[in-house]
């Protein structure tokens, strides 16, 4: 994948991890941080709605959980995959504004997490009603934006 620009790729922005902590990975990792440390709980199966290349996912399964992530871009899906995947964090592409690919049943998670994504759709009520159809009764959804 090095010919592709990940942070571009289908026609989207999205944010790579670097070396580099600096207040552009401060704000997008740390929302994930943030979520780790207050709302996994170890053993939570957790959806990451719009996980961009993954790292999110990676931050709440070292929290305890096992996470799926979701995104639109086949190119972030490819890279989360090659650099998060793992036994407690799977991938898959999927249109969030459509019923999720098996094995991503409905009402299933304990906790739907979305940061960045949001403000990136065309229609949000679709988006959060994604969101609200795959938590489970007892869940929580957690939804991050940039201001």
């Amino acid at each position: 994948m090095t010919d592709i620009d990940i942070a571009t790729a289908d026609g989207q922005d999205r944010y790579v991890p670097s070396e580099t902590r600096d207040i552009t990975s401060a704000g997008h990792e740390g929302v994930y941080e943030w979520v780790a440390e207050h709302l996994v709980k170890d053993g939570m199966h957790v959806l990451d709605f719009g996980c961009g290349t993954g790292y999110g996912s990676a931050l709440m399964a070292k929290a305890g959980a096992s996470v799926d992530g979701v995104d639109a871009s086949p190119t972030a899906i490819t890279y989360a995959t090659a650099n998060y995947g793992g036994p407690s964090v799977r991938f898959a592409v999927a249109d969030l504004m459509q019923p999720l690919p098996e094995p991503c049943a409905p009402r299933s998670y304990d906790l739907v997490a979305s940061s960045e994504v949001l403000e990136h759709v065309v229609d949000p009520f679709a988006f959060v009603r994604g969101m609200a159809d795959s938590v489970n009764d007892a869940g929580v959804c957690f939804v991050g934006t940039p201001t």
